[in-house]
């Protein structure tokens, strides 16, 4: 049943994510849109072994899809556990 739930949501996460590349892709460089086998890690054949396997180096790829304010907001909170661990004296507050 699990495995049955896990497929769903993976079919409804790659019909977006396709939608999404599809929206965003140049025609100069691929004609057709994206199908959602591309992204579904299921599907056999499917997108994660064509994938761009990410490493420091071309993490900011990833960074185009964030919205600056939530990337700005994920740097603070980063940094401000990197300053005060969760174990530290409540001083850090």
């Amino acid at each position: 049943m699990a495995e049955g739930r896990r497929r769903d949501q993976w079919d409804h996460t790659a019909s977006l994510m396709a939608l999404i590349a599809t929206c965003h892709r140049d025609p100069k460089k691929r004609r057709s849109g994206f199908v959602p086998s591309e992204f579904h890690p299921f599907h056999a054949g499917g997108g994660a072994a064509k994938g761009t396997r990410l490493y420091r180096g071309n993490l900011a790829l990833l960074k185009t899809f964030v919205d600056p304010k939530m990337l700005q907001a994920f740097e603070r909170q980063k940094e401000q556990a990197r300053l005060c661990p969760p174990n530290s004296a409540s001083a850090c507050k």
